[in-house]
C-alpha cells in the first residue's frame, strides 16, 4: 500500500494513544482487549507491544500484540483498521515482522463476528501465508440478546424457569443498580473472592481489588463499562462487571454470595442491566462467551445452561488463526504445555 508507514513499539505516546482511541471508537464491533489502556488495568502477565500503521500521518490500523511466552505472539481481536484492505495489509506486515524475528508462531483472533470483512481478510491472508486452524474450544463464540426489542418481549424469550426466577427475585425485593464507590467495589470483591473459595479456588483478594479499583477509574474516565450490584435491602448479594464494546455490552465478571444461593439474584439483576443498557442506546448484550465443545462434567457446561435460559442466539467469530514460522513448533509447545499440566496435577499445584 503506497504512502504508508508502520512501526512496532513497546509504549505509545499520548498522541498515538489518542489516535488509537479515535479509531477504536469508530468501530461497530470491537473488543476491550484492543483498547490501548486495558492491559494496564488487568495487570496481565503477558508482555504487550503495539503495531501502528499510518498514511499521511493518519492512523489507519493498529494492533495490541501479546507475547504470552518467549517467541510466541498473539493478536487478540485485531487488528483494528479503517477498511478490510488495510486490515489485510497490516496483517501481512505483522506476519513478516514476526517471521524475521524468528518467532515460533503467531495466533490471530480477528475482530467481530464472522462477516464479509472476516471472510475477505481470511481469504487474502491464506493466499500468501499458510494458516492452520483447530476445531476446538479455543475458538470464540458467544450468545447475545438483541436490545432493539422491548423489555417485555425479551423476558418472554427467557426459559420458563428463568422467568419464574425473575418473578421470585422481584417478590423477594431484590434491587439492582450501578455501584461506583470504593467501599461498594471492595464489597463486590469480597463476594467474588468468597464465591471462588467456595469452589476450591484461591483468589488474591488484595490484587483483585486493586484491579477492580483501576477498572472503576477507567470506567469513569472512558465510559466503557460499569459495576452493577444486586441488593436485598442494603445487603449486597453480588453483581456484575459490564464492559461497553462498540455497540455491544459484554458480561465480563459476575459474583454471587455462595451463602445466598437460594435468592435468584442474577436473574433479576440481569433484567435491570438490560433496562439500563436499553436506556443508554446499546444494541446488544453479550453473555461473555459460549463454549459449544465442553463436556457435561465441566463447570462451563453448567454456565452455558444458565446462559441458554436467557437466549440461544449464538454468534460465531472467525476461527483462531495459527501461523507457524518454525515447523512443528505448535505441536511441540502443545505437548510441552500438556506435560506441564500433568506435572501440576501430580504435585498438586
Amino acid at each position: 500500500m503506497k504512502n504508508t508507514d508502520y512501526i512496532f513499539k513497546t509504549e505509545l505516546t499520548q498522541q498515538e494513544r489518542e489516535m488509537c482511541l479515535e479509531l477504536y471508537g469508530a468501530q461497530e464491533f470491537v473488543s476491550i482487549e484492543q483498547h490501548p489502556d486495558w492491559d494496564a488495568i488487568t495487570t496481565t502477565k503477558e508482555k504487550s507491544s503495539y503495531f501502528l500503521m499510518k498514511k499521511e500521518n493518519k492512523l489507519i490500523s493498529y494492533a495490541i500484540l501479546h507475547t504470552p511466552q518467549s517467541k510466541v505472539a498473539h493478536i487478540p481481536f485485531g487488528p483494528i483498521s479503517d477498511s478490510k484492505e488495510v486490515a489485510v495489509e497490516a496483517l501481512n506486515v505483522i506476519l513478516e515482522h514476526f517471521k524475521r524475528e524468528k518467532f515460533y508462531y503467531l495466533t490471530i483472533q480477528l475482530p467481530g463476528p464472522v462477516s464479509k470483512f472476516s471472510e475477505f481478510t481470511e481469504y487474502r491472508i491464506n493466499k500468501f501465508h499458510k494458516i492452520k486452524y483447530f476445531f476446538d474450544k479455543r475458538n470464540w463464540s458467544t450468545s447475545v440478546i438483541d436490545l432493539g426489542q422491548d423489555i417485555e418481549t425479551i423476558i418472554k424469550g427467557f426459559s420458563t424457569n428463568h422467568r419464574r426466577s425473575v418473578k421470585k427475585a422481584k417478590k423477594l425485593g431484590v434491587t439492582a443498580r450501578v455501584i461506583d464507590t470504593d467501599t461498594e467495589i471492595a464489597n463486590f470483591n469480597d463476594i467474588y473472592v468468597k464465591m471462588y473459595e467456595a469452589r476450591g479456588r484461591k483468589i488474591d483478594s488484595e490484587k483483585n481489588l486493586s484491579t477492580y479499583l483501576k477498572a472503576l477509574e477507567f470506567f469513569k474516565d472512558e465510559v466503557n463499562g460499569f459495576f452493577f450490584g444486586a441488593f436485598d435491602e442494603e445487603k449486597m448479594l453480588g453483581g456484575f462487571i459490564i464492559l461497553i464494546q462498540g455497540n455491544t455490552a459484554f458480561y465480563y465478571h459476575a459474583a454471587t454470595d455462595p451463602e445466598q444461593r437460594k435468592i435468584p439474584m442474577q436473574h433479576g439483576a440481569i433484567v435491570s442491566v438490560l433496562e439500563f443498557l436499553k436506556n443508554r442506546g446499546v444494541k446488544y448484550f453479550d453473555f461473555g462467551g459460549y463454549n459449544h465443545l465442553v463436556g457435561e462434567d465441566d463447570q462451563i457446561y453448567h454456565i452455558n445452561r444458565f446462559k441458554d435460559g436467557f437466549t440461544k442466539d449464538y454468534i460465531f467469530y472467525p476461527k483462531l488463526m495459527y501461523v507457524e514460522f518454525v515447523p512443528m513448533s505448535i505441536r511441540a509447545l502443545k505437548l510441552f504445555q500438556g506435560f506441564k499440566n500433568i506435572i501440576k496435577k501430580i504435585i498438586g499445584r
